[in-house]
This record gives C-alpha cells, structure tokens and sequence, in this order.
C-alpha cells in the first residue's frame, strides 16, 4: 500500500553490536504499509556483525542511510548526528531490540497527525517479549487510563509516566526543538527521553495516545540486569527529579492561573488518581498476601 501523502518518516537507529536481533527491526521496517520511509544507522564501531546485515539489506521502497559513528560520541550526539542527517518531516527513535507489532502503524500515525495539527506526536502501546517471541509484559496495561491532548500533563503528574518513546512518531521540528543539546546535568545521557518531554511540556505541545498495539521490545536479561546495576541509582534518582519538575511545573503554571485553572479537566485527575491509588493498593495486597503464604510455609518446613 502506499501512502495517502509523500512526507517522508525517518527512523533513527543508535547501534552497537546489536547483530542478534536488529534482522528482525529491518524486516519490520520493510513490511510496513507506507513506502515513504528512510532508516537511518548510527553504528558506534560494531565488532560483530551489525553493519554488515545493514549494508546487505534489500528494502522494496525505504531509503538506507549509514553513518560511521566508531569515534563513540555519547547517546545524545548520535542521535543528534542521525536527525541531522535525516529529510523526514516526521520522527521515529528504535533500539535495535525494538520492532514492530503493526505493519500499519507509520501509516496510521502520518495519516493522523497530517489531519490533526495540534498533535505534535502520536504513541501507543508495546509489548516486551523474550528473545524466542514469548510474551512478558504490555505497556501501558489495558486497564490502565490514559489521557492525551489538553490533558497529556494529567498523566504524567498523577502517576509519573509517560509516552514510550520507542514507538512515538514526532514532528521533526518538534524532536529538534524538545531532544537534548547540550549537557544540563548529570541525567542528561541516561534519561534524554525525560528532557525531551520536559521540553515538550514547557513549549504547550500534545500527545495523541492510540490503544493499539505498535511495537515489541525484546527483553535482553542478560544485558538489561547489567544495566541496573550500573545505572539503576543514577536513573532513579533522574526519574524521581523529573517527577518534582512535573509537580511544580503543573503547580505553578495550571493551578496558579485562572484561565488554566478553569481548562484544567478535575474530572480526568481525579480519575487518574483513583486508578492509579487503586493499582498501587491492589499490588500492596498481593504482596502482603504472598509474604503471608511464604511465612506459613517457612514455618510448615520448620
């Protein structure tokens, strides 16, 4: 099928030995809908072989382009040398251990945001599977609430979270103006995601969230149980100075002004915060359940 419209999407590529599962990403890539696609790799200097199944790749319509990235710039310059190099009017950042669930999903998000224009990203749900394909976790849950447009500030206030950014399609003067560019502090190249939605807020722009099913994120174990260990504090800590930013932002700017005041949807908060306190009090029963079987069990073996 071809696309309704010919503004090209780039999708941006970071990569370092991602061989043994980045054939997967480029046979998504290739059997999605809309042809107006360029796939951009930027290869920090793989030893296996990563640029090799790249430059043998045939695709029937998206346009290849490598960039050789082996003097290592950090995350951040290399997503920023990729968009530099890119001609799309839209946006798109994978991991090699991303690929895609809906064949149709590049379609579907040019398709809306050509039609709505005060959306500037569009973002839906993914699904974390293991090496063999199995099915661990969806992302966000189905009974989870999510809001979108006017309300997109209400979600991440009310419960932290926000759009997952490996299958979010962005405006590309949007991701220009939100992504990071220079060092702000130490969360600057652990957590770039955080800064680009802390842009994104301070600068009124929303987010369409889609129920549909967009992407897998394959769960390397191995390799992300190495990256807690090393990153877990420092990312936690970037997360939770995130989350007071939010705060304060939403309290200073929303809830301090009149006009705001009265946009402000209190019927939405107050939902999100019944679900989200629901959530968390439903998981706190099913712990304290479970540490109650294991105590009777630890006494029976006794």
């Amino acid at each position: 099928m071809v696309g309704t419209v010919n503004e090209k999407m780039s999708i941006i590529i970071v990569i370092l030995n991602g061989a043994e599962t980045f054939l997967k990403l480029l046979d998504s890539i290739e059997k999605q809908t809309y042809d107006f696609i360029e796939v951009i790799l930027i290869d920090g200097g793989s030893s296996d072989a990563t640029v090799k199944i790249f430059n043998s790749y045939t695709f029937s319509s998206a346009t290849p382009i490598f960039i050789d990235n082996s003097h290592e710039m950090n995350i951040v310059e290399s997503y920023r040398l990729g968009y530099g190099a890119s001609n799309g009017e839209y946006v798109m950042t994978m991991g090699h251990d991303d690929y895609f669930y809906d064949n149709n999903w590049v379609q579907y998000c040019v398709n809306f945001l050509n039609a709505n224009e005060s959306y500037s990203l569009i973002w839906g749900r993914s699904i974390s599977v293991d090496v063999s394909g199995i099915a661990r976790d969806i992302n966000p849950r189905f009974d989870e609430m999510i809001v979108d447009g006017k309300d997109s500030l209400l979600q991440t206030f009310t419960t932290g979270k926000i759009p997952i950014d490996v299958n979010a399609i962005i405006r590309s003067e949007v991701f220009d103006l939100c992504f990071p560019n220079e060092k702000d502090d130490n969360c600057y190249l652990l957590t770039p995601h955080l800064y680009f939605y802390k842009a994104f807020y301070i600068n009124n722009f929303t987010y369409k969230y889609s129920p549909k099913i967009a992407t897998y994120s394959i769960d390397m174990m191995d390799v992300k149980q190495r990256r807690q260990i090393k990153f877990k504090d420092r990312e936690s800590r970037c997360l939770i100075q995130f989350n007071r930013w939010v705060k304060r932002y939403v309290f200073n700017n929303l809830f301090s002004k009149k006009k705001l005041y009265k946009e402000f949807n209190f019927k939405k908060l107050a939902a999100l915060l019944l679900t989200n306190l629901s959530y968390k009090y439903t998981i706190y029963k099913a712990v304290k359940l479970t540490n109650r079987l294991i105590g009777k069990i630890v006494k029976k073996c006794r």
